[in-house]
């Protein structure tokens, strides 16, 4: 009942936020510029629903939230539901881990210990190319590996996951239109061993929808050592401004980044950005454009 209180609770401040701003439930618009319907609205402010963070965001920034409350509130539940995803898979430890386990179940196998990903972003300003390289090292008896890729797609059938170096696709399914949940056997399997091994996967993108101009990498169990980002953007399709971005709720996309955030302008069009010592963030690259 714990994890129903916290909802409620982070419900009930939600509420007391919206109606002082003098909003109805049908006027909370969420981050692409919709409305968010009036009916997960009801849901999320009597504590039936978890929010993301994103909704959270909307009652801070357009309705005066307190910010300290609101994150102490979220970040309560989010706690609470990670014990308990903890406490599931815990469950599971005398079980053998299969391609078909849990993700968490899988992902508890290794620790990240450097990840990259390589974006290319063609003329129309639509990612057509996305490769990732990854380092690992063995915690459990398990040679695979999970990765959820989303490309923001009207479209099923648009998002092409593929192995690279070092591992082999077992298993690809499209969850909604360009959400891909992958997973992957690794060509070696280093139970007891400390050495760290390194693998690449990468997914084509055939879709004519522009991409928003925002790169981010959720880490929600657990940290890394290391992850970097670049991306090769093509004329003319080029940003006005790239900045950094690392938080414990969604990306700052909307508010002007710190100067000190801001990338230096490349007329080549490739930036990168390498973030160290990562815990449980979220981290990207966001822009602006005239697309």
């Amino acid at each position: 009942m714990g994890n129903v209180d916290d909802r409620i609770e982070l419900g009930a401040l939600l509420r007391e936020a919206r109606l002082a701003a003098g909003v109805t439930t049908r006027g909370v618009k969420n981050l692409d510029g919709g409305n968010f319907s009036s009916g997960h609205i009801s849901s999320v402010e009597t504590g039936r629903v978890t929010p993301s963070w994103g909704l959270v965001e909307t009652y801070i920034r357009h309705f005066n939230g307190d910010r300290r409350v609101l994150q102490s509130a979220f970040e309560k539940v989010q706690g609470r539901r990670a014990r308990e995803d903890a406490d599931r898979v815990a469950q599971n430890l005398g079980s053998e881990v299969t391609a078909d386990s849990l993700v968490e179940e899988i992902r508890r196998t290794y620790q990240i210990q450097a990840l990259e990903h390589n974006y290319r972003v063609d003329a129309r300003g639509v990612i057509t190319e996305l490769n990732i390289i990854c380092t690992v090292r063995q915690k459990g008896d398990s040679r695979y590996f999970a990765e959820r890729l989303h490309y923001y797609t009207g479209k099923r059938g648009e998002l092409d996951v593929r192995a690279g170096m070092g591992c082999t696709l077992l298993k690809s399914v499209e969850s909604g239109p360009g959400i891909v949940y992958a997973v992957f056997e690794l060509d070696n399997a280093l139970v007891d061993d400390p050495a760290l091994y390194s693998f690449s996967c990468k997914a084509f993108v055939n879709s004519d929808q522009v991409t928003r101009p925002v790169l981010r990498y959720h880490f929600a169990s657990e940290g890394t050592p290391l992850h970097s980002i670049r991306v090769q953007f093509t004329e003319p399709a080029l940003p006005d401004k790239i900045w950094w971005s690392r938080s414990i709720g969604s990306m700052q996309i909307e508010e002007d980044p710190e100067p000190d955030r801001v990338l230096a302008k490349n007329s080549d069009g490739f930036y990168f950005h390498d973030f160290r010592q990562v815990q449980v963030e979220h981290c990207g690259l966001a822009w602006s454009w005239n697309i």
